[in-house]
């Protein structure tokens, strides 16, 4: 099965989807669907392909997951699935941001992920159908002890990855990595603030704002933030404004002076800038080399396919 993408200058799709279904752990085991543009969520992700590898495109860069590999990445990066022919199954596992940043595994590796970077299992079937469909129904039956232990079977699963290697397939801030040293009130406090941002980003909300949400002092929420996430709270706020701008550059027509107030940005040099600076190019010129690898990439799929 070729997934069938619609013209994205035709589409006028919304790139968000925040929703509290995001602060949930949930496990799926299907058939790869469509996916019509790019999409991004708050939670970790987590893909097991069965019958064929799977490609995705994630912030404009094509990304294979091996059959039987375990692929991680932050949903935050926009990521679009563009070729699934002969994934008969696919396990999905989403983690809340929240929970991966309290969870015992190996440091690099959650830095890495929380980084940007998106990674890939060394070893093939470590963890197979069998495993994820249990997993499902144990999500399904929704009972506290089934709920926990399904949890600590992911968590086995993560240990597993980093004891027996992974690769980096992509990394968006290579060798920014820092140790993660938190308690559960910390990490109450980091949700609390993460979640205020993404409700908030296309605002005119300060550090302040972010602080007060949690009920903490300026600097001590800048200092928290800065520990956990290795980037400053006006990094993250530009972070989010700029991948809504480039959801929206990709999949819409809108005009950039819209996309850009869209965005939450107050001026237009001061989008232009930070999206220079974070992407590397021009918002029209992503537009258009975007565009143009995904309608280049979709046209050599539906002809010849990709081994």
């Amino acid at each position: 099965m070729v997934i069938k993408v619609p013209d994205p200058i035709s589409s006028e799709i919304s790139p968000l989807n925040w929703q509290q279904a995001d602060e949930r752990l949930t496990v799926e085991f299907r058939q790869p669907g469509d996916m019509p543009g790019y999409h991004w969520h708050r939670q970790v992700e987590i893909n097991i392909p069965f019958g064929s590898a799977v490609r995705y495109l994630i912030n404009g860069e094509t990304i294979r997951f091996p059959e039987g590999h375990i692929g991680i990445f932050w949903g935050v990066i926009p990521h679009r699935l563009i070729e699934c022919d002969g994934c008969t199954q696919m396990g999905i596992i989403n983690i809340p941001l929240s929970l991966f940043l309290a969870l015992p595994v190996d440091d690099t590796l959650l830095n890495t992920i929380l980084h940007g970077g998106v990674v890939i299992s060394e070893a093939r079937d470590l963890f197979g159908p069998h495993e994820i469909r249990r997993w499902y129904q144990d999500g399904q039956q929704q009972t506290h002890g089934r709920l926990q232990l399904m949890q600590e079977e992911i968590v086995l699963m993560l240990k597993r990855v980093a004891l027996c290697g992974w690769q980096t397939l992509m990394n968006t801030e290579a060798g920014r990595h820092h140790r993660i040293q938190i308690n559960d009130r910390k990490i109450r406090y980091i949700q609390t603030m993460l979640g205020f941002i993404s409700t908030h980003y296309d605002e005119a909300i300060r550090i302040s704002d972010v602080a007060g949400a949690a009920d903490l002092h300026p600097n001590y929420a800048m200092n928290l933030f800065k520990q956990v996430m290795g980037y400053s709270i006006k990094d993250h706020i530009t972070m989010m404004k700029i991948n809504h701008a480039r959801a929206l550059l990709a999949e819409t027509n809108r005009s950039i002076l819209d996309i850009s107030l869209t965005s939450g940005f107050s001026a237009m040099s001061r989008f232009y800038e930070a999206f220079q600076k974070q992407v590397g190019t021009t918002p029209n010129q992503y537009r258009l080399t975007t565009r143009k690898q995904t309608n280049d990439l979709l046209e050599c799929i539906d002809k010849k396919g990709i081994a």
